[in-house]
C-alpha cells in the first residue's frame, strides 16, 4: 500500500528532524513539517486523486533525502526554497481567496501536484519526477489557475 510506505518514510523523517536542535535548520525544518501536516491531512487525503497517492512514497523518500542531506548541504537548501516559497505563497492565497480551490479547479488541482514534483526536482533530483517541472512551467500552470479564477468568480 503506497500510504503504508508512506507513513512509514515521514516517520524516518520526523525522527531525523527531531535529532537536529532548536536552531538548525529552521526554515528547511519548519517547510518540513508543513509538508508533511499538508500530505497527511485528512480532508486533503480524501481529495487526492489515487495517480497522486501512487506517488506518496516517492515525495516522502524526497523529505527523508533532502533531511539527510541537510548538514551537507551548506546554503544549497535555502536557495532551493528561495524558489519554491513563491510558488507555495501563490497557492496559499489562492488557498484563503478562494476556499476549496483544489476542489473546484482542475488546474489549480495540477499547480498543487506540480509542486511536489517541484521538490523533489530540487531536494531529491535522483528519484526523477513524474512529469516536466521547472519555475516556467509553474508559472505557466498558474497563468491557467488565474484564469480559471477570473472566469469563475466565488
Amino acid at each position: 500500500n503506497h500510504l503504508t510506505q508512506a507513513v512509514k518514510v515521514a516517520s524516518e523523517v520526523r525522527s531525523l528532524l527531531a535529532r537536529f536542535g532548536p536552531a538548525e535548520y529552521p526554515n528547511a525544518k519548519a517547510d518540513m513539517n508543513q509538508q508533511l501536516r499538508q500530505l497527511f491531512d485528512p480532508e486533503r487525503l480524501i481529495e487526492t486523486p489515487v495517480e497522486w497517492l501512487t506517488y506518496y512514497p516517492r515525495y516522502l523518500k524526497a523529505v527523508l533525502s533532502r533531511a539527510e542531506r541537510l548538514p551537507a548541504q551548506g546554503g544549497k537548501d535555502d536557495k532551493s526554497m528561495a524558489m519554491l516559497v513563491a510558488q507555495l505563497e501563490r497557492l496559499n492565497r489562492a488557498r484563503e481567496d478562494y476556499p476549496g480551490i483544489e476542489a473546484l479547479c482542475p488546474q489549480a488541482l495540477r499547480f498543487r501536484w506540480m509542486l511536489e514534483e517541484f521538490r523533489v526536482s530540487l531536494f531529491a533530483q535522483q528519484l526523477g519526477t513524474k512529469l516536466p517541472v521547472s519555475v516556467k512551467r509553474l508559472d505557466q500552470q498558474w497563468q491557467s489557475v488565474e484564469t480559471w479564477m477570473i472566469e469563475n468568480p466565488r
